[in-house]
């Protein structure tokens, strides 16, 4: 009974050694629970709710812009006096110029209707003395938005006059569908859905939209507008910035940054020690900036990550929210349009 003892003692004491040496050698103390004193958040520029207000109203603002001709634009033209001449369904080439019977070869691209008609009149005066043009557009390609993620039919839609959010969602054809526990669902996670414009998000909740509907948050969609759409099934983590591989990895309840980071292989010589940590949605994030030499050396626990959260490694120091998603921005695009229907914002 006494030898059985002292063979548990000394198990236990050869367990506690190991468990003691393990931790030293990983030199990475564990994630859970977080210390808010181990990590510091941003303070971003959050919009107050009457500067919400202030901003959707100037949205619905749609100032009418004059219309530039463009590659893909169509149109029929008309000739007085000559109907021999009528030629329909010209279409706008790539390199900006029509083709038109007696008249040849004609650029109109970046012209107004009013100047594109003068530059076909002047070559069809060449052939027709005092030359009477009507140029008539049919479709009008110029202005589009594109719409990806949790809708049935993602891509590039042209903007009509007086389309708004919901327009758009429905020329896609809604949202997609799944199954979940035997009943079908909505894919589309609008508390994480975002609207860009000139590379700025917009303060629009897609919740007040689809399920309030809220005429405040539906404004009116310009030409070059970004919706993505984010699905409530897929969850992932991406890793950008000065990485190896930057892209986004499957999440599972035991990501944490380093292992985010193992992912992406490292980090650039030209990385910066400090990680920025996006969580939420873009509109009203929650921004954590990580020291991640302060991990490796076992000062402060690893971070643990959640679903969708943005890893970015900036070269510099960052400490403008704003500087922080213009640089995230065009590697975030890019991403959305290379994996289709993902789990991004």
């Amino acid at each position: 009974m006494i030898n059985y003892l002292s063979s548990i003692k000394i198990f236990l004491t050869m367990l506690i050694i190991l468990v003691f040496i393990s931790g030293c050698v990983s030199g990475v103390k564990q994630s859970e629970p977080h210390n808010k004193q181990d990590y510091e958040k941003i303070e971003t520029d959050t919009l107050a709710k009457d500067e919400i207000t202030k901003q959707l109203k100037e949205l619905h603002k749609v100032s009418e812009k004059e219309y530039l001709i463009s590659g893909g634009d169509e149109f029929d033209i008309y000739v007085f006096d000559n109907p021999e001449l009528l030629t329909k369904g010209v279409i706008v080439m790539p390199d900006g110029t029509i083709s038109m019977g007696l008249a040849g070869v004609v650029e109109i691209e970046g012209k107004n209707i009013e100047n594109a008609t003068k530059s076909i009149e002047e070559k069809l005066g060449k052939y027709i003395l005092d030359p009477k043009v009507t140029l008539i557009p049919n479709h009008i390609k110029s202005s589009t938005f594109t719409i990806m993620g949790s809708v049935v039919n993602p891509g590039v839609y042209q903007v009509k006059s007086g389309y708004n959010i919901t327009d758009g969602i429905a020329v896609a054809q809604g949202f997609s569908e799944g199954e979940r526990d035997g009943d079908t669902i909505d894919m589309a996670n609008l508390d994480l859905a975002f609207i860009l414009r000139d590379k700025k998000i917009l303060p629009i909740n897609f919740v007040n939209i689809v399920k309030k509907g809220s005429y405040l948050d539906n404004i009116p969609l310009s030409n070059g507008d970004y919706i993505y759409i984010p699905s409530v099934m897929n969850l992932n983590v991406f890793v950008l910035g000065q990485v190896a591989v930057p892209g986004y990895c499957a999440y599972n309840d035991n990501l944490t940054l380093l292992r985010a980071m193992s992912w992406a292989q490292g980090r650039l010589p030209s990385s910066s020690d400090i990680a920025i940590i996006v969580r939420g949605n873009l509109v009203t994030p929650t921004i954590y900036k990580v020291d991640v030499e302060d991990i490796l050396r076992g000062r402060i626990p690893d971070f643990k990550l959640k679903p969708n959260d943005i890893i970015y490694f900036p070269s510099g120091t960052i400490a403008d929210y704003n500087l922080i998603i213009q640089k995230i921005i065009p590697t975030f695009e890019l991403l959305n349009l290379l994996a289709g229907p993902f789990s991004a914002y």
